[in-house]
């Protein structure tokens, strides 16, 4: 389970989150980075908080970033547009991956 809380400050935001990540098997890790700055390409800042499966998180969130700095942000619609981009995008690659695998299989991995 992941926790994330936001306060909206008269002249700020601040937004925190637990940083324990749970593993299938029972290993645990203290130390998960669950919370990102995203960084436009006109210097607006958003902040994206992760949950979920570890690696297709880190993956999203990674190419979320590296979109973010080649696009100019226009209003809170380029956000959620490239967020769409991004997972679309990685939903894509992870269906190429296990491309001929039975759902069951697939179902197991993911």
């Amino acid at each position: 389970m992941t926790i994330v809380i936001a306060l909206v400050l008269k002249e700020s935001i601040v937004m925190a989150s637990d940083s324990r990540t749970s593993f299938e098997e029972g290993r645990i890790k203290d130390a998960s980075k669950k919370i990102h700055v995203i960084k436009f390409a006109n210097g607006v800042t958003a902040l994206i908080g992760q949950s979920g499966l570890a690696d297709i998180g880190s993956r999203v969130v990674s190419e979320i970033e590296i979109l973010a700095e080649k696009t100019e942000f226009r209003d809170h619609w380029t956000l959620a547009a490239v967020i769409q981009d991004c997972i679309a995008k990685v939903v894509q690659i992870n269906r190429a991956q296990f491309s001929g695998d039975t759902p069951q299989t697939v179902q197991r991995v993911l």
